[in-house]
């Protein structure tokens, strides 16, 4: 009769390095636990980034409406000075004397021309040089 030999093979195993393949889940779940810390890392950066380029741009449109206020602001300065020097030549007395005699045509009072009256609590009044 026949003989069945028995012959040992190496022993099948559904994942050959079993004991590795715990090692390497954790491993994976701690690079996929630092590479989540990385990312938010990354991300709060790049949030901060932003934050300080608005910042950034804030300060300069500020800047700027400051200095176009600033222009406005001499601008109107100006104009009132010029303003204050126009009034000044308007009301001089030397002009309003000149324009009086020659364009309107007025001259000083004769001694006679000149009353003052004065009011009292009575019922006179009296008329006086």
């Amino acid at each position: 009769m026949l003989q069945v030999k028995k012959i040992n093979y190496p022993q099948f195993e559904p994942f050959p390095y079993q004991h590795n393949a715990q090692r390497y889940c954790k491993a994976r779940t701690l690079l996929t636990g630092k590479k989540l810390v990385l990312l938010g890392m990354v991300a709060i950066c790049f949030m901060l980034a932003v934050l300080a380029v608005s910042l950034y741009s804030s300060i300069v449109s500020l800047h700027y409406q400051i200095k176009s206020t600033e222009t406005q602001l001499n601008l109107l300065a100006d104009e009132y000075r010029s303003q204050e020097l126009e009034i000044a030549r308007l009301s001089s007395l030397g002009r309003i004397d000149h324009l009086a005699r020659n364009e309107l045509g007025m001259r000083e009072p004769v001694p006679g021309q000149i009353r003052i009256l004065t009011a009292s609590r009575g019922d006179s009044t009296h008329s006086g040089e």
